[in-house]
């Protein structure tokens, strides 16, 4: 007979769970050593050892950013001396369907003004991208003192529509790390943006040069340094962007995806054995017992057969 102990079952347990985690990271690694295969994700610090930033991301020549390499995140730092900063990373061609990017980052600056500007130009899903922090109030002269306020940091646009296109973020803490996710369908969107998990705002307006003129002919009557710009998107490759025209500000990545894959919705389970002594905390039991039908009796002894077929 078999004796089961449960405190040795569930370390049993614990170390086939903790295999099956150990092999779905190498795969992960694997995945991020060929970023090129059109099926898998292309990542930054999604599983370890950690790859190497500038390995994946390229500068832009005339403007770059400056690199610091830290064991757990990426630090980029803008120039003093550009007009922004910028990095690039190539992707493969997309695929006829959704495409996710997902960023976990910190971004700070002394203003409070746009911190960053994440970006994918793609000739098949088309220009789309999203700022963290912009001027707060539309306006000149006497509002002027209110553009260089904290409110700035807490405010998510759409960079190819930015004064008509913006939300709110109330809470926004520039100084902790935040998820965004990104999810562009395609050329026509419109692509939807969460952060840590909570849906956000739905951008509307692609990047084009028309609706870049745009942007730039209306504010012909503000100052230079409140002028929400469209970013470029110059080329013909598939490509995402970081980009920031705050100087001498760091933004700190510590992951970074595109993937086209659906999301995973399967979870891992322990299994559990029937009347052993279970430890069970923070947790209720809930039963479904057997009640009385109002009704009842459903069927009478004069209405059943003879099961002997005897009248």
């Amino acid at each position: 007979m078999t004796v089961f102990n449960r405190r040795s079952f569930l370390k049993s347990s614990a170390v086939g769970l903790s295999s099956l985690t150990t092999a779905a990271s190498q795969k992960m690694s694997l995945v991020e050593a060929h970023p090129v295969t059109p099926s898998h994700p292309q990542g930054y610090g999604k599983s370890l050892p950690r790859l190497s930033f500038q390995s994946l991301w390229n500068d832009l020549r005339t403007n770059p950013f400056e690199h610091q390499v830290h064991p757990t995140f990426h630090r980029l730092r803008t120039s003093l001396d550009a007009l922004y900063s910028r990095c690039q990373q190539d992707i493969v061609p997309l695929q006829d369907r959704p495409v996710r990017l997902t960023a976990k980052l910190l971004c700070s600056g002394e203003a409070g003004r746009t911190l960053l500007t994440l970006g994918l130009k793609s000739r098949s899903h088309g220009c789309w991208a999203f700022s963290i922090g912009a001027c707060p109030f539309r306006g000149s002269g006497s509002g002027w003192p209110f553009f260089f306020g904290t409110t700035g940091w807490e405010i998510l646009v759409n960079a190819a529509n930015p004064w008509e296109e913006r939300v709110p973020l109330e809470g926004f803490d520039n100084r902790d790390w935040h998820t965004f996710v990104f999810i562009i369908p395609n050329a026509k969107g419109p692509a939807k943006l969460y952060c840590d998990g909570q849906y956000v705002m739905d951008l509307r307006e692609s990047i084009t040069e028309a609706q870049r003129e745009r942007v730039r002919v209306d504010q012909n009557d503000r100052h230079g340094s409140i002028q929400q710009l469209v970013p470029e998107t110059l080329g013909e490759a598939a490509y995402v962007f970081i980009e920031s025209r705050h100087p001498g500000q760091t933004i700190d990545i510590d992951q970074f995806e595109i993937s086209q894959q659906p999301l995973l919705t399967a979870r891992t389970s322990l299994p559990v054995l029937r009347d052993l002594d279970w430890e069970l905390d923070g947790t209720r039991l809930v039963e479904n017992t057997l009640t009385r039908f109002e009704g009842n009796p459903v069927l009478k002894k004069a209405e059943i057969p003879d099961p002997s077929e005897k009248d």
